[in-house]
């Protein structure tokens, strides 16, 4: 196949030269890997941000690189609205098939990635265990009765422990 840059959605993305150069370098490498199994993944053979998407250009100063899979829907099948994200059928963050792109919100995407079990583990989120006490650290029942009247008639006379008296 021989893609290029022509016609009528050519004509809305040249509006941006950085976003065209962008486009031109997507098209040379599509050119150059099979895109004729329509249904396989595209996965972008160049520079890939470390959670493995296709970007095209680098950070620096007021520029951020360009998301290949973003930019291919945009060249295959239009603008994406404001507040919206390009997301895959396949799961494979390096693909830029545009059969396997599909506009979402962030919910859908947020939901989308529990569903399949993709969101990151954080590292100092407290993991909630359940643990049962030994019967010597138990609070006998008697004992939190008399705990509770006390932290009761606390509240009443709203005088806490070490507080003005």
């Amino acid at each position: 196949m021989n893609f290029n840059i022509s016609g009528k959605r050519g004509e809305l993305l040249r509006k941006s030269p950085r976003k065209t150069e962008a486009i031109e370098k997507m098209l040379a490498v599509m050119n150059h890997i099979d895109c004729s199994a329509l249904e396989a993944c595209w996965k972008w053979p160049e520079g890939l941000t470390r959670e493995g998407y296709g970007r095209i250009g680098q950070w620096g100063g007021d520029r951020k690189p360009f998301f290949v899979h973003r930019l291919s829907f945009e060249f295959h099948k239009g603008m994406i609205p404001y507040r919206s994200v390009v997301m895959h059928s396949c799961d494979t963050p390096a693909c830029f098939n545009p059969k396997h792109l599909f506009l979402g919100s962030y919910s859908d995407n947020s939901q989308d990635m529990v569903r399949k079990g993709r969101q990151r583990k954080q590292a100092n989120t407290p993991q909630i265990v359940e643990k049962k006490l030994p019967a010597t650290e138990r609070v006998s029942p008697a004992k939190l009765k008399k705990l509770m009247e006390s932290v009761t008639a606390l509240a009443q006379r709203k005088v806490m422990p070490g507080g003005p008296k």
